[in-house]
């Protein structure tokens, strides 16, 4: 009854995908050939939902202060760590790095919003001059 290397889940799911009836579908959607593991076409359902649009630079502004605040916190503490071993006194230093990549960050993002503000406008500049 079952193929040799399939186990129940998957028998389970190809069932459970080839009794799917499409929006729209008639009475008969339901009699399709028989579901063969891992030839099944991949179909989209729906559309895919336009991107969000999100504050990048605060975003990326918030974990840069984050990683500066921890480099400053630690700093008082840099002969205890460092004494301790392990490699503790190496934690201030991490932080630091990533309060100066989180800036190069920043600039990334603020040259990506001006871009995109720019390519809107001349978007929109090209719309109204068209008609």
């Amino acid at each position: 009854m079952y193929e040799v290397g399939v186990s129940k889940y998957e028998l389970r799911v190809v069932h459970a995908l080839s009794s799917r009836v499409e929006p729209g579908a008639g009475p008969d959607s339901r009699t399709r050939p028989p579901v063969r593991l891992g030839l099944m076409p991949k179909i989209a359902l729906r559309p895919s939902p336009p991107p969000l649009e999100t504050n990048d630079v605060a975003i990326v502004g918030a974990g840069t202060a984050l990683w500066f605040l921890g480099f400053v916190v630690l700093l008082p503490f840099h002969s205890t760590l460092q004494a301790q071993g392990h490699g503790h006194g190496n934690w201030q230093w991490i932080c630091l790095s990533g309060g100066l990549l989180g800036l190069i960050g920043l600039w990334y993002c603020r040259a990506r919003r001006a871009a995109i503000l720019r390519d809107r406008a001349a978007t929109a500049a090209g719309a109204t001059e068209e008609p």
